[in-house]
C-alpha cells in the first residue's frame, strides 16, 4: 500500500514539487532577509525611546504567536465570501476575489505569512546594527 502510494507519487510529477519547493525557499529566503533589514533600519532610526520600545514590541510579537493563530488570521482575512479583504473591496464597488482558489496567489500569499510571522528576527538585526554603528562611528 504504501510502496504504491510513493510510486504513484513519483510518476506523478516529482520534478515539479521539487522546483515548486525551491522556488519557494528563494522567496522565503530573499524576501524575508530583504524584508527584516528594512526593518531593522527603520527602527534604528527612531530615536524617540518609547515610540522605539512599542514599535518594537509589536514587530516581535507576531513571531511568539502560534501558527494556527496565524493561519485563522489570514482566513478571517482571505476568505472568499466575507472574509475582510473581500468585505472591503464589495464595499468600495469591485469585484471580490477568491483568493485561495486562485493559484497565482498563493505564492506571495505565503510569503507575505512568512514575512509576518519572521519579522521577530529583525529585532536581532536591530541590536547588531546598534552596536555596529556605535562600533564604527
Amino acid at each position: 500500500m504504501g510502496l504504491d502510494n510513493l510510486t504513484f507519487f513519483h510518476r506523478s510529477g516529482l520534478a515539479g514539487v521539487t522546483l515548486n519547493t525551491i522556488y519557494l525557499n528563494l522567496l522565503f529566503i530573499v524576501s524575508g532577509t530583504v524584508c527584516s533589514l528594512c526593518i531593522a533600519l527603520l527602527l534604528n532610526e527612531i530615536h524617540h525611546s518609547l515610540f522605539k520600545k512599542v514599535t518594537q514590541s509589536l514587530v516581535i510579537l507576531p513571531h511568539f504567536i502560534s501558527i494556527i493563530v496565524v493561519n485563522l488570521m489570514v482566513m478571517n482575512f482571505f476568505n472568499g465570501q466575507d472574509g475582510m479583504i473581500n468585505r472591503s473591496l464589495k464595499e468600495f464597488g469591485f469585484q471580490t476575489i477568491s483568493w485561495f482558489q486562485t493559484p497565482e496567489v498563493w505564492p506571495w500569499l505565503l510569503t507575505v505569512i512568512f514575512i509576518w510571522k519572521g519579522a521577530g528576527g529583525t529585532d536581532y538585526l536591530s541590536c547588531n546594527f546598534n552596536g555596529f554603528l556605535r562600533g564604527i562611528l
